[in-house]
């Protein structure tokens, strides 16, 4: 069974969340898009995660990357 992280479900300061997801963001980006195009995230949740690890990692090429790849 795979383990689905829900990102509506991490709170903003959940440092713990938030490197756990910078350090394998490829893989929890690439679901939630693949629950995005299936209609069950929507645009803006994935978007907020994205931000919020660009922002812990103090660089914005995750969420360049997340935007281009949601559109």
């Amino acid at each position: 069974m795979k383990f689905k992280c829900n990102p509506n479900k991490i709170h903003p300061e959940d440092k713990d969340w938030i490197e756990e997801i910078s350090d394998n963001w490829n893989k929890y980006f690439t679901d939630w898009i693949e629950d995005y195009k299936l209609g069950t995230l929507e645009k803006k949740d994935i978007i907020n995660v994205a931000k919020r690890v660009s922002e812990h990692k103090e660089d914005n090429t995750i969420l360049e990357e997340i935007t281009w790849r949601l559109e």
